[in-house]
């Protein structure tokens, strides 16, 4: 048996601040963390990624003392323009955090 390794690198080089893309997942409101999720930006909400994956899903989780190239920045969305109301719903966005070279492996925070 063969075993296939699997790791997300760009084709372009990326500058500190640019837009990787939507971490996929589903947002969960538990007390317990869920098997493969990420802490949210509120306690009790993670983004559970085990059963929806997206190509970003398959980043390297850096080891402990390991420097990143990305981070996952929260954002509150609001769909309806001109409302004050609180936010209906979250994403977490993929961040450059330093340049990234053609063909870097991309490494996010646990």
């Amino acid at each position: 048996m063969v075993a296939k390794l699997l790791s997300v690198s760009l084709l372009v080089p990326v500058a500190p601040g640019d837009f990787l893309g939507i971490f996929s997942g589903k947002l969960r409101y538990v007390d317990q963390k869920p098997p493969k999720a990420i802490k949210g930006p509120v306690p009790g909400l993670w983004l559970d990624r085990s059963e929806i994956t997206g190509k970003l899903n398959q980043m390297r989780v850096a080891k402990p003392s390991e420097k990143t190239n990305v981070c996952l920045a929260w954002q509150g969305v609001i769909e309806v323009k001109g409302e004050k109301s609180f936010c209906q719903y979250w994403r977490a966005l993929v961040i450059a955090t330093r340049d990234i070279m053609a063909f870097d492996q991309l490494i996010r925070p646990p």
